[in-house]
């Protein structure tokens, strides 16, 4: 697996403002998408190059990123489905514990099923 790193290019005088996306085994250059918000846009651009590169399905798992030190960008990482389902389950059980239920039983067969 390879990180995808994503920084934002400014509008030139014949360019508009773009978001490029990178790793080792391509690039992407897109415009701007102004219908996501700044973290929204670069994920946009990373997810875009994934499906270009093919790193698609549960194999690859979902993207997670987040900023690079000194507003160099962002980077994505693709995390496959037991740490993604981790999440989830993190999720149900403060969603359970917030709202007075006991943990469901599926719940209890799902970690047990990944031994979480």
């Amino acid at each position: 697996m390879q990180a995808i790193q994503t920084k934002y290019i400014p509008a030139t005088n014949t360019k508009g403002s773009r978001i490029k996306a990178w790793c080792n085994a391509g690039q992407l250059t897109m415009g701007y998408p102004h219908e996501f918000n700044e973290f929204g846009a670069h994920e946009h651009v990373a997810k875009q190059l994934q499906i270009k590169l093919g790193w698609v399905g549960k194999y690859y798992g979902r993207l997670y990123g987040g900023g690079l030190p000194g507003e160099k960008g962002y980077c994505f990482v693709m995390v496959s489905a037991p740490f993604v389902l981790y999440d989830v389950l993190a999720d149900l059980e403060h969603y359970a514990s917030t709202h007075g239920s006991g943990p469901d039983k599926r719940l209890e067969a799902l970690k047990n099923y990944w031994s979480i």
